[in-house]
């Protein structure tokens, strides 16, 4: 991408924040650079904004490129319509049912871009109280949604009939990668708007739902990346909610997130208002570039690495789950303790599937390709944003 990082960045402005793109930057879009930067997008799900960018700037492509830039952008606007579809039966079912609930992520933020196709997403996110958790589900399973398999400690799996994916989450912990935030995360029902009363539709106050974006944000970052997006919906969340920046930032500081929310702000600075690359901006562009979406099992490594995990203890935690984590797969594991080891063993048949092998050796290999000196430099890049 050496080269093209400024058109890609000036393309995604010219649609996301409607600014008019320079004169001369269609000059530069050839068939070549369109194709590297398509392959970039692809890889931080923006294929769309990038395809509409050069759509309205009237660029012409070849009939590949064009054909590929053209199924995103209906792809996009295709699984929007089904997500929203989805979302509204999901609200009605909610709001039958009395339970409040907050809706969470890109259903608010899709709301802040020009279209709100343009936020893409692959899931529908919703928190209850957790003493609601259960009989929401059981409720929901009535009318018309699947349960799934659970696999975290947070949340409810569920799915609609045309396939859409719902997180129904029961608290906002972020797995123990950050144990602070968790903390205050905790309180998120202290932390609301005033209720409207003809709904028991919910919402967190300005500055809690920034806090939320960020910790999320932070999470998938010291995961291995959280791609181009989340920085463009904060952008987007900044211009268009209007928070107390003072008890913002008394959240941020509580959550040792000040640091990175400082340098999400410089480094979008730099993407999206032209400001200087500095050594600090370019080595955590180049993290979160190279991450794509969800980060890679590379910069996942790398991290790994600087938190003191060796490959033997890679693998170690691979193959021995907790049991708190282990009786989410086998809930009968709560009832019964003594069965712990048993439930080991078992899920090392799921760990051995073929799909899961890949990934498992892929994981371990990375870890074990990490070199010295990507070490250090992602140690200081972590140290720098605060996060180690």
């Amino acid at each position: 991408m050496i080269g093209t990082k400024s058109v890609f960045f000036e393309l995604i402005e010219s649609v996301v924040f409607d600014r008019k793109a320079n004169p001369d930057l269609k000059a530069k879009l050839t068939d070549d650079v369109v194709g590297k930067l398509f392959a970039v997008a692809k890889k931080h799900d923006l294929a769309h904004i990038i395809g509409l960018s050069l759509a309205k700037l009237g660029v012409n492509v070849n009939d590949e490129l064009n054909g590929k830039l053209q199924k995103e952008q209906m792809l996009a606007v295709f699984r929007y319509e089904r997500l929203k579809y989805d979302y509204e039966l999901l609200l009605r079912a909610l709001e039958n049912f009395g339970v409040e609930f907050i809706p969470l992520k890109g259903a608010i933020i899709r709301d802040f871009y020009p279209e709100p196709w343009m936020r893409t997403s692959c899931d529908i996110d919703v928190l209850v109280k957790k003493e609601d958790a259960e009989r929401t589900v059981l409720y929901l399973t009535k009318n018309g949604f699947a349960k799934g398999k659970d696999f975290t400690e947070h949340d409810h799996i569920l799915t609609s009939e045309s396939g859409t994916t719902i997180e129904l989450h029961y608290n906002l912990r972020q797995d123990g990668a950050l144990p602070k935030s968790d903390e205050i995360l905790d309180t998120v029902w202290e932390n609301l708007k005033d209720k409207k009363s003809d709904t028991n539709q919910r919402q967190m106050t300005d500055e809690f739902f920034v806090f939320y974006h960020l910790v999320h944000m932070a999470k998938h970052f010291i995961n291995g990346g959280c791609g181009i997006r989340p920085f463009i919906d904060l952008f987007l969340i900044n211009k268009n909610i209007k928070c107390d920046q003072e008890k913002l930032k008394e959240l941020l500081i509580k959550a040792e997130l000040d640091k990175f929310y400082s340098a999400v702000l410089e480094l979008s600075k730099v993407w999206f208002e032209g400001e200087k690359h500095t050594n600090f901006t370019t080595a955590m562009e180049e993290f979160v570039l190279s991450g794509g979406v969800y980060g890679n099992i590379n910069n996942s490594a790398k991290v790994q690495a600087v938190k003191g995990k060796t490959k033997s203890k890679t693998i170690f935690s691979l193959m021995f789950l907790p049991k708190s984590r282990l009786e989410i797969i086998y809930p009968r594991l709560k009832k019964y303790p003594i069965l712990f080891p048993f439930y080991q063993v078992k899920r090392w048949f799921r760990v051995f599937k073929k799909d899961n092998r890949n990934r498992v050796s892929g994981i371990v290999k990375a870890r074990g390709d990490v070199l010295q000196e990507d070490i250090n430099s992602t140690e200081q890049l972590i140290d720098a944003l605060g996060l180690k």
